[in-house]
């Protein structure tokens, strides 16, 4: 008697765990996909590219950020070097979707290397 108690009890806690797992998911995804929209949105008034190359880019930047995502929250893997070959696939797809000097500039505003900043006469 105490080992079904103790079998149904396991059971409830296990199915609690993905339950709350699963829901919790589900909201970060909704995060992560509104900021990559947001952020492509953003670039493309910027840069001034194509709404055809917003969407190949709006679907590099998903990828990456659930790939990275899952990589963060395995548990053997090694992150670093998983998030390396991650960024370096990004880029890659980044270079052929777009023309240089966008990738240049999409680049350099994703990395904060030229600030958005009004300019104040």
């Amino acid at each position: 008697m105490k080992r079904l108690r103790l079998t149904i009890f396991m059971t409830f806690i296990v199915s609690l765990t993905i339950f709350l797992n699963a829901a919790t998911n589900g909201d970060v995804e909704k995060a992560l996909k509104q900021s990559v929209e947001y952020k492509v949105e953003k670039m493309q008034e910027i840069i001034q590219f194509s709404d055809v190359k917003a969407e190949q880019i709006k679907q590099i930047e998903l990828d990456y950020i659930f790939k990275v995502y899952k990589a963060d929250k395995c548990f053997l893997c090694n992150k670093d070097k998983r998030i390396k070959r991650l960024k370096k696939e990004k880029d890659e797809a980044l270079q052929n979707a777009l023309e240089r000097d966008e990738y240049i500039k999409y680049i350099s505003l994703d990395n904060e290397l030229i600030k958005n900043i009004p300019v104040h006469l």
